[in-house]
């Protein structure tokens, strides 16, 4: 998959001097290339924000940019302005539609040359938040209710049990 392609050049096991090409972008889906998205005109910046809409809807909310990324795949990196304006514009497009944009990750492939990998979301106008079900299996005091406490509070235990004590305040 081009995700798994991409997410390899971020793996700490790879050196700086990693990959340099990704497979060309593929039309379908929820993955979207661009090289750089610097001062766009008002038609342009209309054009961005519908493809943009397009990459969310078919990834259910979820769309994925490769900044500084060409169309065929080739990793060309952007300079530090050049990143910060693309990463200003892709929020501009992103908050147009009521999402969310998350860098996940950036590395360099030059010097000075960055690519970043962003993720927009957003949350269907029918929900409040994104539902997760997550079902957990163990023996008795293996941390089930503990381990979902921290990851839906963003907290970690204090030793006593206030994870899990949260986690009980919660239809589960």
């Amino acid at each position: 998959m081009v995700m798994d392609s991409f997410l390899g050049l971020f793996d700490p096991g790879e050196g700086e001097g990693g990959e340099t090409q990704l497979p060309p972008e593929p039309q379908l889906g929820n993955v979207e290339y661009k090289l750089k998205l610097v001062s766009p005109s008002k038609h342009r910046f209309e054009h961005l924000v519908t493809q943009l809409k397009w990459r969310l809807r078919e990834g259910r909310g979820e769309a994925i940019y490769e900044i500084g990324v060409e169309d065929s795949g080739l990793l060309t990196g952007l300079s530090d302005g050049d990143m910060s304006d693309s990463l200003e514009t892709l929020e501009l497009m992103a908050r147009r539609l009521g999402a969310t944009t998350t860098i996940l990750r950036k590395r360099s492939v030059d010097t000075g040359r960055q690519v970043a990998e962003v993720l927009i979301r957003k949350v269907p106008d029918d929900q409040h938040n994104i539902e997760v079900r997550v079902a957990v299996m163990g023996s008795a005091d293996a941390g089930k209710s503990t381990l979902l406490g921290v990851l839906t509070q963003g907290q970690l235990d204090n030793g006593r049990g206030r994870a899990r004590l949260n986690m009980f305040r919660h239809l589960h």
